[in-house]
Order: structure tokens, then C-alpha cells, then sequence
């Protein structure tokens, strides 16, 4: 076992990734570098049988009749490098913004959740409780009625279908909280206390589709009402046929992790097309050749729709890196849904991204992938899959975390200085300059906040904090590396997959030091009493060898479910040695 372990690692490897996306291929994602092993893509998880089905032919027939590359309209070109265009357009009152409360958000994966325990969950600053009843997923606001303790550190009772505060074993249960038993309470006044409303947990819309557990936020009255009617944010067209056949073979990829940064600095990071050569220089092929900073270069991007308060923007790759395709998107759908769409002959391609605004600072990513057309796989455990996709998206780590703060930061002092309103904020454009057509999807995110959700940022309290809070509020950025790469806890102690592959790799380490020291002192021994022959001597250290090669291997693919530390100076390095004078070279 140790050994097999080992050697998936040394094959070369290859797995979905959303910066990725961006480079295109033969369908949506590329592969990494010609030394790791190319793998398939995973297709989607399937759906929880309790969820309907919805009629989607009128949403998919829009979808469908996605133009070719050549033909998206370009609406704006972002020609004139110096005008402000979130500043040019009129905001919509104040009624008529984006209401953050009265959306759907995912915020676990329903297929592989741990449904013996209860999870707690954080989404625009508010706690939730998330569990599994035995038969469906149920939340409730993460608060006993009584004292107040986190009901997520309860007792989940799948044969009662309950969850008990562990504070003083209140039971709570169904779709709208009831309180079920009250241990302190005297036998005749049970059945009155838990009937009294006070008594309940508050209860919170929660339904399943695609492979997420989603959960609505506004309890008002006005708000419940609003929940039966706002749709789940999606991708309709893969309900049909065509996508569900490749639901249920048991390849699918489905991705979670919490980010040390904000739900907006993880979506401008999604968006940008332009950073994947830089960032991920040598860390992935397209069509045979390496992309690496050499490669980078122009990449004609446009909207390809208007932007939308309900329903975002889309903007088209037209050049560059697509020009193998016959249609690259990349859509912005409102609360925080950012989907990659690839068209190439019959086949069409996914990778859909989450980007839930947990708090300031804190958003937890959610990637799927999934296919038209059925793939063939190559027999390489997801554990590896994940480990690829952690290892690309902490090269991007410490952009995002320190960049969100500086963009605040530098907000607040020109708001300050020019006497604009806190709770307007300043445009985007005004502190950061983007000349290039690269960064139009930048650009239209931080237009569609500006306009739509003044002050222009994502309110990760119940009520938005002025934009020169705001930075305040995030704190001073982290200098502890092994923090903002770490891996344990902001990915393998929320995944099954990793969990179960790191146990397992324990056990190969412990029988791999065991068997080392066995055959280590088996050779020992034959030699010093010279009862066996020189070959067999041979073969026993060679094992012994074995043994210790596999041991120490295992431990280092054991510390990447713990941190995975990069740098780019060292990934740059050719690059740098590359551009050496002569002289320096020889020395």
C-alpha cells in the first residue's frame, strides 16, 4: 500500500482548476507540465433524489444559443484607459440595489459532508447550523433559545432525527425548529415550555442541488415569503441529459476550501485571466507547450451582455488563449457564482466557482467541473486531485490577502482626501489602473459592486460597514506564511477524501518504518554471522532501502494535508538565471 501511494505521487499529475480555465484546451482546462501524468476531468456529483428536477427549457435554450467567439458583441472595449466608468453611471436607489440577505448561498457539499456531526457555518457575518436529520439537511440559526450556546456543537441523533444542544440537552428537529424535550423542565410543564415559540430554534430555508446543501438567509416573514420564489443560483443546463449522464459514474469533481480573504478579492482573482502565467509559471502545459511568464502576453477580452443587477455580466475570451475554441465565457452571476463555459464541437464544458462571503477577510470556494460528454479516466485517486487543486490556488494565496487591504486602505485615504461619503465609496477605478482588455472582467465586477451594492464591496455584517470602516475591520494582513498556506484547516479536516487518504498514508508510514527496521536488521544480522550469501545480503538492504524511500516519501505527501508552502522567487528562478550575464552563469 505504502509503496503504491508513492508511486502515484512521483507520476506525473494533472487535475481541473479554475485558473486554469482560463488557458483553454481541447476542451475547458489544460494539464500540467509534461512531468506529471495527464488526467481526465471529473464530471459532476449527483443530485439528492428528495430535489426536483425544475423545467429549465426556456433558461437552457438561452443558453444554448451562445455565439461563437467571433461574433460576441463588444459592448465595451475599455479603450480609454483614464475614464472612470463606475463614476459615469447613475446609481439605482436604494430600494432597487442588491439585497445580500435575500439569496441563496451553498455552504457545504452534500454528497461528502459528514453527516454524524453538525457544522458550523458563517455566511455575511451571521452563524448558522448545518445538519443532517437522517433524512434531509436542516439549519438553523447557530444560537440555542436558551442560553445562547452554539447549537453546533450539539449532538446530531439520526435515529431521532433530532440535534441536542450540548449545553444542557435541549432537542431541536424538523424543518422549522421545534423543541422537542427540555431535560430541566418538570414532566407537567414539558408540554407546555417546548410548545412555547421562544422555545424553538430559528429555522432557516435549506435546500440541495447540484451537490451543495444551500441555505437562504432572511427569516423575515417578507424574506421566507421571497425564498419560495427566488430561484437557486445554478447552472440550469446541467440538468439536462446530456450532463447527467455523467453524474452518476463516480468521477466527479467537487472542491471545497475557506480562503483567508474576502469573497471579492476571491472573485476578482477568478475572473483574471491575465495573472495564470506569472503566477502559475511551469505549472501547467496547453497543447503540448509549458506556459510560464515567457508566454504571457495580450488577451483580448469583452462583455459579451450588459451588466446586470440580477444577472451580473458576461465576457468572452476572443483571442489568445481560445482561439482552439468556438466559444470561452466567463460569467458573473449574482451572489457570488462565477461560471467557465467552453464550447468546442459538441462538447461543452464546466467549471462553476462559488465565492461565499463568510466575514471580512474569510470566503470558503466551492468548484465543480462537469462534462457534456462522458471522459475517459485515468485510475488516480481524488485525494491527488485535490492536492493538485490546493497546491495552484495557494500560489495565489498571499496575492489576494494583502491586495484586499491594500485596495481599502487606499480607498479610504482618496475618499478622505476628496471628501466623498464613506457609504458611497470610491470607484475602483480611481486607486487601480487597468489599461489592458485582460482586465475587463475586473473592471465589470467592481463596477457591478460599485453600482449595485454601495459602497462597493460585499457587507459581511448584517448591516454594511462604511467603506472606511472597512478596512479597519480586516485587520493587518498575515506574516505568518504557514498560515496562509496552511491546508489542514481550511481544507482536509472539512474532506472525507483527504481525511481518509491522510489516515491511510499513516499507516503506510508506520509499516513502512517497521518493515525498514526488520530488514534493516536482517541484513545486519546475516552479515555479522555470515549465513547467507552475498546476493541475498544484496536484496535485503535493497529492501531495507525500499522501505526507508517509502517512509520518507509518505511523509512529505503527509505534510501536504497540512501546509504547502510556496515561494515565487524559487518558481521564477529559470527565468531570473535565464537573463544571467555570462560571467555570473559560470559562477
Amino acid at each position: 500500500m505504502a509503496s503504491v501511494l508513492l508511486l502515484s505521487l512521483t507520476l506525473p499529475l494533472s487535475t481541473w482548476h479554475a485558473d486554469a480555465a482560463f488557458v483553454g484546451h481541447s476542451s475547458l482546462f489544460p494539464i500540467p507540465s509534461p512531468r506529471r501524468l495527464r488526467l481526465s476531468r471529473h464530471t459532476a456529483a449527483p443530485l439528492d433524489d428528495a430535489v426536483a428536477a425544475p423545467d429549465i427549457s426556456a433558461s437552457v435554450a438561452a443558453d444554448a444559443a451562445v455565439p461563437t467567439a467571433a461574433s460576441f458583441p463588444l459592448i465595451q472595449e475599455y479603450s480609454h484607459v483614464d475614464e472612470d466608468l463606475s463614476a459615469a453611471e447613475d446609481r439605482p436607489p436604494a430600494a432597487e440595489r442588491y439585497d445580500w440577505l435575500r439569496a441563496w448561498y451553498p455552504v457545504l457539499l452534500s454528497e461528502s459532508a459528514d453527516r454524524g456531526h453538525a457544522h458550523a457555518v458563517r455566511v455575511l457575518g451571521s452563524s448558522f447550523c448545518v445538519w443532517h436529520d437522517g433524512n434531509a439537511w436542516r439549519c438553523y440559526v447557530d444560537r440555542c433559545p436558551h442560553r445562547l450556546a452554539p447549537l453546533s456543537e450539539g449532538i446530531v441523533d439520526k435515529y431521532q432525527h433530532t440535534i441536542t444542544c450540548a449545553y444542557h440537552g435541549w432537542a431541536f428537529g424538523g424543518p422549522d425548529g421545534k423543541c422537542l424535550d427540555i431535560p430541566q423542565a418538570k414532566n407537567t410543564n414539558v408540554k407546555f415550555a417546548t410548545k412555547n415559540k421562544r422555545a424553538c430554534a430559528q429555522a432557516v430555508p435549506c435546500q440541495v442541488a447540484q451537490g451543495h446543501v444551500w441555505i437562504w438567509l432572511d427569516i423575515s416573514p417578507e424574506g421566507l415569503k421571497a425564498s419560495a420564489t427566488t430561484p437557486l443560483p445554478i447552472v440550469d443546463e446541467l440538468e439536462l441529459p446530456s450532463f447527467q449522464s455523467t453524474w452518476n459514474d463516480g468521477r466527479h469533481f467537487m472542491y471545497m476550501r475557506d480562503m483567508p480573504y474576502g469573497a471579492e478579492a476571491l472573485l476578482e482573482n477568478l475572473l483574471d485571466p491575465a495573472h495564470v502565467p506569472v503566477t502559475h509559471h511551469n505549472s501547467i502545459t496547453l497543447q503540448g507547450t509549458k506556459v510560464s511568464r515567457e508566454s504571457a502576453g495580450p488577451l483580448d477580452m469583452a462583455l459579451a451582455s450588459n451588466v446586470s443587477m440580477t444577472d451580473g455580466f458576461v465576457s468572452a475570451v476572443l483571442g489568445g488563449w481560445s482561439r482552439a475554441l468556438d466559444s470561452y465565457t466567463v460569467t458573473f452571476r449574482p451572489p457570488c457564482r462565477l461560471e467557465y463555459r467552453t464550447q468546442k464541437g459538441e462538447r461543452t464544458n464546466y467549471m462553476i466557482c462559488y465565492c461565499v462571503p463568510q466575514e471580512p477577510g474569510r470566503s470558503r470556494l466551492f468548484m465543480r467541473a462537469a462534462s457534456s460528454i462522458p471522459q475517459k479516466y485515468d485510475v488516480i485517486p481524488h485525494f491527488v486531485r485535490h492536492m493538485w487543486e490546493t497546491y495552484f490556488l495557494n500560489q495565489d494565496m498571499v496575492f489576494p490577502h494583502q491586495q484586499e487591504r491594500n485596495i481599502l486602505n487606499q480607498m479610504a485615504a482618496v475618499g478622505a482626501a476628496s471628501g466623498q461619503s464613506p457609504q458611497e465609496g470610491v470607484p475602483y477605478d480611481r486607486v487601480c489602473f487597468l489599461p489592458s482588455a485582460s482586465d475587463v472582467p475586473t473592471r465589470s465586477l467592481r463596477r457591478w459592486l460599485h453600482k449595485f451594492s454601495p459602497p462597493g464591496i460585499i457587507p459581511t455584517y448584517a448591516n454594511t460597514y462604511p467603506r472606511l470602516q472597512a478596512s479597519s475591520a480586516l485587520g493587518s494582513a498575515e506574516r505568518d506564511r504557514s498560515l496562509l498556506q496552511d491546508v489542514y484547516e481550511s481544507h482536509t479536516k472539512h474532506c472525507p477524501i483527504c481525511m481518509g487518504a491522510m489516515r491511510n498514508i499513516r499507516r503506510g508510514k508506520l509499516a513502512s518504518l517497521a518493515l525498514a527496521f526488520l530488514t534493516s536488521t536482517a541484513t545486519f544480522t546475516s552479515a555479522l554471522l555470515r549465513r547467507t550469501g552475498v546476493g541475498s545480503i544484496a536484496l535485503m538492504s535493497l529492501a531495507a532501502l525500499a522501505s526507508a524511500s517509502s517512509y520518507v516519501g509518505l511523509r512529505w505527501v503527509e505534510g501536504r494535508f497540512i501546509m504547502i508552502d510556496f515561494h515565487h522567487q524559487d518558481n521564477h528562478r529559470d527565468v531570473v538565471e535565464k537573463g544571467a550575464p555570462a560571467k555570473a552563469k559560470k559562477k
